[in-house]
């Protein structure tokens, strides 16, 4: 879908977005964009507060200026990849909303200015980092150190819980799970979320990893990540899909103390609901060893049943 705006009544916009189609196709076949254009845009972009519609043009030519004219762009960062918050239009966060994944692009944005914007929801930039992270885990460097800047500051929680989410949600449109690229992009989230529970992130920060019980990742590396992931945030994302996948191993210990987690921190009704009836479910079918962690994680279980007021765990 195309920007607002783009093709609407603004005729200077409209014309500012013909000329850069024109630069780009010029730059294809030639080798680089016309001098007067880029001056042109830099100029434009510079106004681009009292402009929307001009921030909008510029931003989603963002990754032909910065792929053919990438000093000339960096030259002009002020005006082109700016990252202002408050709401304010620049080319930069226009393309961070309606652009194409560009990680190149993403990089020369600047590391603080990104996870400023992260932490202050300016729109599409938790959806950009997460689909460059899913390619390339080191994107933002060591990836526990990039968690804990992530949650640095206020609205930093939320941040990380919203690209855990986004890790699942906006894994590569062209790359689906069972291909060696949707492998890699599996195997990227995983380490992310080893990263996550390493980082000593602030209470909430990892509620979005509930989201991981919907991946492929395999269930000996989800379990204990699921557990720890609820230890620390007990309030998961689709709590009841996490109980669901949790329910089909009655005899992992990491199963039953995961749902206990979820069953004695009760969050919306519709997925309370859900997590009751397979935390149910799974004590049905555990079956308590005669000694160890495993007839432990079974009674913690029953015993978060009850607190939660299923008396009908007592008996079971």
């Amino acid at each position: 879908m195309a920007p607002p705006g783009l093709f609407g009544p603004d005729s200077a916009a409209r014309a500012l977005g013909c000329l850069l189609e024109y630069a780009a196709h010029h730059a294809r076949t030639s080798g680089e964009m016309p001098r007067d254009i880029l001056e042109l845009t830099a100029e434009a972009a510079n106004s681009c507060e009292d402009h929307k519609a001009v921030a909008l043009t510029v931003g989603v030519h963002l990754p032909n200026l910065y792929r053919h004219a990438p000093d000339f762009t960096v030259a002009h960062r002020a005006g082109l990849l700016a990252l202002p918050t408050g709401g304010r239009p620049s080319p930069a966060s226009a393309w961070l909303q309606w652009g194409r994944a560009d990680p190149h692009l993403l990089a020369a944005l600047g590391r603080t200015e990104l996870l400023a914007a992260l932490r202050a929801r300016v729109r599409g930039a938790s959806e950009h980092l997460a689909h460059a992270l899913a390619t390339n885990h080191d994107f933002l460097g060591d990836p526990t150190t990039a968690w804990a800047s992530i949650a640095d500051g206020p609205g930093g929680a939320a941040a990380a819980s919203r690209l855990l989410e986004d890790l699942v949600l906006r894994r590569p449109a062209t790359e689906p799970l069972g291909t060696v690229t949707g492998a890699a992009a599996t195997g990227a989230a995983a380490t992310l979320w080893r990263a996550a529970l390493a980082a000593d992130l602030p209470p909430g920060a990892l509620a979005g990893a509930g989201l991981f019980a919907r991946t492929d990742i395999a269930d000996d590396v989800w379990l204990p990540l699921a557990r720890a992931s609820a230890e620390h945030t007990p309030a998961l994302v689709d709590a009841s899909g996490v109980a669901e996948r949790a329910a089909a191993h009655p005899g992992a210990p990491d199963a039953l103390h995961l749902v206990a987690q979820l069953v004695g921190h009760p969050q919306q009704p519709w997925h309370d609901e859900g997590v009751l009836h397979h935390a149910h479910a799974l004590l049905r079918t555990a079956q308590p060893g005669t000694a160890g962690e495993h007839r432990d994680a079974v009674e913690e279980l029953r015993r978060a049943l009850v607190e939660a007021g299923e008396v009908d765990a007592a008996r079971t």
